[in-house]
């Protein structure tokens, strides 16, 4: 689990994203395959710190590290592109289950009618925040801020479904 989801996930990300131009070209060399391109892309987006060095990635993935900053910038252009297919936002019945889960886990009364946001990289806090202070306080027993996500279906989801991996 490298490259942080399922083997048929990737197998379907794959599928979606080989016919995009962006992995095509009319040059005597060719790129590397779409598979090996979403594996960097991947690991690229699943480390952090130390390991997600361009030259730790290049090493982990036997490329050069230009390889490794163009493979990624391919992927993320082919996925933007995907961008109105990928992403519809969320039925009445969705946003009251956000709702009622983010009512149920938050002691921030500001929140508790939220249904935008999902859980996504924490981002740690010099000391305790002064307003909702202990809101801030998770497992890992640091102060820290989640960076959110708009809570719109995002493709993954679709994929998930698709592949046979996943279901609501």
């Amino acid at each position: 689990r490298v490259v942080c989801i399922p083997p048929c996930v990737f197998d379907e990300l794959v599928k979606i994203l080989h016919p995009h131009s962006i992995f095509h070209n009319q040059f005597n060399h060719a790129q590397l395959s779409v598979n090996i391109q979403l594996a960097i892309f991947l690991y690229c987006a699943g480390h952090y710190g130390n390991a997600a060095s361009v030259a730790d990635i290049a090493d982990w993935a036997g490329v050069s590290k230009g390889t490794v900053v163009n493979c990624t910038w391919r992927v993320a252009v082919a996925l933007l592109d995907l961008h109105d297919d990928a992403i519809s936002k969320p039925t009445e019945p969705q946003r009251n289950s956000v709702k009622l889960f983010t009512h149920t886990r938050s002691s921030c009364g500001a929140w508790r009618n939220g249904f935008l946001a999902v859980d996504g990289t924490l981002i740690k806090l010099y000391q305790k925040p002064g307003l909702y202070g202990e809101s801030f306080y998770n497992k890992n027993s640091d102060y820290a801020i989640a960076f959110q996500v708009n809570n719109l279906y995002i493709m993954l989801s679709l994929i998930l479904k698709t592949a046979g991996c996943y279901s609501s």
